[in-house]
């Protein structure tokens, strides 16, 4: 839930308790948004030089 609400894992640890925030961010953060959004940064880019179809 706090990931979603968009807290960073700096945030999200020292809620948590957790020294190390990487911890936090291997554990409880979803990794799957920056992939999404990666994927949908390189399609705008890529719009118009990469024919579909």
């Amino acid at each position: 839930m706090l990931d979603r609400a968009g807290m960073s894992a700096t945030e999200i640890a020292a809620y948590l308790g957790h020294a190390n925030p990487s911890l936090t961010q291997d554990v409880y953060m979803n990794t799957l948004a920056g992939d999404t959004r990666a994927g949908s940064v390189m399609a705008e880019a890529l719009s118009g030089v990469i024919q579909s179809g």
